[in-house]
C-alpha cells in the first residue's frame, strides 16, 4: 500500500469509528454529514436513499424505532486521486424501542460492504455509495409457504378457542408479553396483565362472544414475521342490555419466537363491514 493510500484508510477508518459511535446514540446530523450531498445509500432488500437528506430523513426516523450497533471493518482501500473504493465487512445488532413500526423486532445481520468515498472541496472525505450486502440468507419460497399455512392455521385455532370462551390462560397464550391491542374507540391495551384483564372483563358480559374468519396471510422472506387479516363477529348487550353484534375485519401481526410458535404482537380491528 503506498503512503497516500495508507494515510485514507487511516482517514476512512477514523470516520468509521465514529459512524459506529453516532449510530449507537442516535446522532443522525453527523452521520448526515459523512455524506456528500448527492450520496446514495444502498440498505439491503430496500430501496436507495438518494442524496444527503433523505439519508438523514431516513434515520431520523430509523433511531426512534430502536438502537442500531453496527461494527465495521475496513479490509482494503484502493486510492485514485480524489476518490477512494473501500471493502469491508459488517455485523449489525439492532434492538426494538416501543416506538418500531408495527412487525419491526429487533434482529442481527452480517455482511460485506463497499463503500465509494471523495475528497471534497472543503479537504473532508464523505461517502458517495455505500453498499452493505448481506450474508443472511432469505427464506426459501418454499418454507415460506409452509410458514403462511403454519400461521393461517394457528389463527383459525385461536378463533376456535376465543369462539368457546373458556380458557382465558389458553386464549392469552397466543399473544406475546409485550402485545398491543387496538380495540374500535377504547385506548390501545398493552401487555400480557393488561390483556389478560381486557378478556376477563369482556368474557364476563353477558352474552358476550367473539369469532373471525382468516382470509389473508402474508409471511415475510425471512420467515420470522407474518399478518393476517379477515372478518370478524362481535356480539355484547348495549347500554339498554341488549345483546349487538358487529361484523368488521381485522390486521393481526405475528412474529415467529424462537421456539418456533407464531404468536401476536400487534391486534387491531374496525367495525363495519
Amino acid at each position: 500500500m503506498n503512503p497516500d493510500a495508507a494515510e485514507v484508510r487511516r482517514v476512512i477508518e477514523g470516520h468509521n469509528a465514529n459512524a459506529m459511535r453516532w449510530y449507537a446514540a442516535g446522532d443522525v446530523d453527523s452521520v448526515a454529514n459523512l455524506f456528500a450531498r448527492d450520496a446514495w445509500q444502498m440498505p439491503p432488500n430496500a430501496p436507495p436513499l438518494m442524496g444527503r437528506e433523505a439519508i438523514r430523513s431516513f434515520w431520523s426516523d430509523a433511531v426512534r424505532w430502536g438502537k442500531w450497533e453496527f461494527d465495521l471493518a475496513t479490509q482494503m482501500v484502493d486510492l485514485s486521486g480524489p476518490l477512494a473504493v473501500e471493502r469491508g465487512r459488517y455485523q449489525l445488532r439492532f434492538t426494538a424501542k416501543p416506538e418500531a413500526p408495527p412487525g419491526m423486532a429487533s434482529f442481527e445481520d452480517r455482511g460485506n460492504y463497499l463503500v465509494h468515498w471523495r475528497r471534497e472541496s472543503d479537504g473532508e472525505w464523505r461517502v458517495v455509495w455505500d453498499a452493505p450486502v448481506s450474508e443472511r440468507p432469505l427464506a426459501p419460497a418454499s418454507m415460506t409457504l409452509d410458514e403462511e399455512a403454519a400461521l393461517l392455521e394457528r389463527d383459525r385455532e385461536w378463533a376456535a378457542l376465543a369462539s368457546e370462551g373458556k380458557d382465558v390462560e389458553r386464549m392469552l397464550s397466543f399473544w406475546t408479553d409485550a402485545a398491543k391491542v387496538f380495540p374500535p374507540g377504547l385506548p390501545v391495551v398493552e401487555g400480557k396483565q393488561a390483556i389478560r384483564e381486557f378478556v376477563t372483563g369482556s368474557l364476563s358480559m353477558p352474552g358476550f362472544s367473539i369469532t373471525w374468519e382468516p382470509e389473508e396471510v402474508v409471511v415475510a422472506p425471512s420467515g420470522d414475521m407474518g399478518y393476517t387479516t379477515g372478518r370478524n363477529h362481535l356480539t355484547m348487550p348495549d347500554a339498554a342490555g341488549n345483546l349487538q353484534t358487529e361484523h368488521g375485519r381485522y390486521v393481526t401481526v405475528w412474529r415467529r419466537e424462537t421456539d418456533g410458535t407464531w404468536r401476536c404482537v400487534i391486534d387491531i380491528w374496525n367495525s363495519g363491514s
